[in-house]
């Protein structure tokens, strides 16, 4: 599932099992300041958790409502646990939080992937996988995004509301979401554009109407035809 090979200059820090190889950023020396992960390679000897703590741990910290090590397949609540760990390096607003289908996963999983590459996160994902729902598979990524979240791991940002950064969506399995931010009002076209539009069940008694004032024109044409013939011929 998780690649262990790697091609790094410099040489790796094994503790307790778990092996931490820092990533230079070429532009550092140049004043560069941009964000860079520690990687991790899991290893035999490595930290477990069970499938309970693990699931207690991503829902603590988002304070969300995930059962089971399954329902990570979306890689919703990775993404979430990345904006944790470095704000600003996931776009949310492209996370389905609540999808299920595998298409909405694996667009999940490609944001989380640009997120490792502009970190310089050399962990392969393997998608196709994960996105299946197996338990075993996303159970060792599971295992190695928590070795991950606790090397890189300093405190969560201040002032950070996990339910608010997700825009209130909740993370699992079901129907997506159309949300809008608050923050991003309907432009004036779209407003119009809906309120011109006519609702497709209102059709049958828009014609209903239509048809009743015809009828109501030729009967009212009718009857003045008749007053003002008959009105005339008595004179």
């Amino acid at each position: 599932m998780v690649g262990l090979t790697y091609d790094f200059d410099s040489k790796p820090k094994k503790i307790s099992g778990i092996i931490i190889k820092m990533t230079e950023n070429p532009g550092t020396s140049q004043g560069n300041t941009k964000k860079t992960a520690k990687n991790v390679i899991s290893t035999n000897s490595s930290k477990k958790w069970s499938r309970i703590q693990i699931l207690s741990f991503v829902n603590k910290t988002l304070d969300c409502v995930v059962n089971k090590i399954e329902d990570l397949r979306t890689g919703a609540a990775y993404c979430q646990l990345m904006d944790v760990l470095f704000p600003g390096t996931i776009r949310m607003r492209k996370v389905k939080f609540l999808c299920n289908q595998q298409f909405e996963y694996i667009d999940n999983f490609r944001l989380l992937q640009q997120c490792f590459h502009e970190l310089k996160v050399n962990t392969p994902v393997n998608v196709v996988q994960l996105v299946k729902g197996r338990f075993q598979d996303n159970y060792e990524f599971a295992q190695w995004f928590r070795l991950f979240y606790d090397i890189n791991f300093d405190k969560i940002p201040d002032g950070y509301d996990p339910i608010a950064a997700r825009f209130d969506v909740p993370i699992g399995i079901g129907p997506s979401i159309q949300y809008r931010p608050a923050s991003t009002p309907r432009s004036v076209c779209e407003t119009q554009r809906s309120d011109r539009e006519t609702p497709r069940s209102l059709l049958p008694n828009y014609f209903k109407l239509l048809g009743l004032v015809q009828v109501l024109r030729l009967r009212v044409g009718w009857c003045w035809y008749w007053y003002s013939t008959g009105h005339l011929s008595n004179h």
